[in-house]
């Protein structure tokens, strides 16, 4: 590995660590949660409802992302227009989704997503890749820069996301983990610390938010 590989593997590394035992949990949990929301939206074609959550998800809480999701799907099931959530563009690729125009592995050209979908699909469940956000890109490059402000920042793309990749399937590889679960106990890290380092700014607690993947 290159000496840049190998920080982001021991910066992962240290996040993964510092993970209290309750965080480590829902870590584990939380792809597995996501595989039962979306057999639930979709009992007969979860993969579906995955793709749909996945096109959905850009920016956004996972409960609204899960409430935008189930409107979609209803939709698409019963014949009704396309509910108007999240922009224009992931609407008509999450609406093509839904109504079985195109898979979402035709759908789905961005790495994130792409990713997201076939983590979250119960008929794939692929924990071997990451869902490599702005969160997990700020822990692999120990960052705070724009490029990692979760506040409308843009994910990682290209050579840059397959390098972060490759830094949290190591670290999953050296901890014995999956690396989606790594992804996801750093997630949760992250947002502990971001927090707690909010409120020492401030004084005053803060009312967590959670932004999905």
């Amino acid at each position: 590995m290159s000496t840049t590989q190998t920080a982001m593997v021991r910066r992962i590394l240290a996040t993964y660590r510092r993970a209290t035992p309750a965080e480590l949990q829902a870590g584990r949990d939380w792809y597995a949660t996501a595989q039962d929301a979306a057999a639930e939206i979709f009992p007969e074609r979860p993969d579906i409802a995955a793709g749909v959550i996945a096109a959905l998800s850009p920016r956004a809480q996972w409960a609204v992302n899960v409430r935008w999701a189930r409107a979609m799907v209803h939709a698409a099931r019963t014949g009704q227009p396309c509910p108007a959530v999240h922009t224009q563009t992931m609407r008509a690729i999450a609406w093509d989704i839904a109504t079985g125009t195109r898979t979402y592995a035709e759908a789905l050209n961005g790495p994130k997503t792409s990713r997201f979908a076939r983590a979250i699909d119960p008929t794939v469940a692929d924990l071997s890749r990451v869902t490599v956000d702005a969160w997990a890109a700020r822990t692999a490059e120990g960052k705070d820069s724009p490029s990692h402000n979760h506040n409308g920042a843009k994910a990682p793309n290209g050579k840059r996301y397959l390098a972060i990749e490759r830094a949290y399937q190591r670290a999953a590889q050296i901890a014995g983990t999956d690396p989606a679960v790594m992804q996801a106990v750093c997630w949760l890290r992250e947002q502990t610390e971001s927090r707690s380092r909010a409120t020492t700014a401030t004084g005053a607690s803060i009312r967590p938010v959670a932004v999905a993947a």
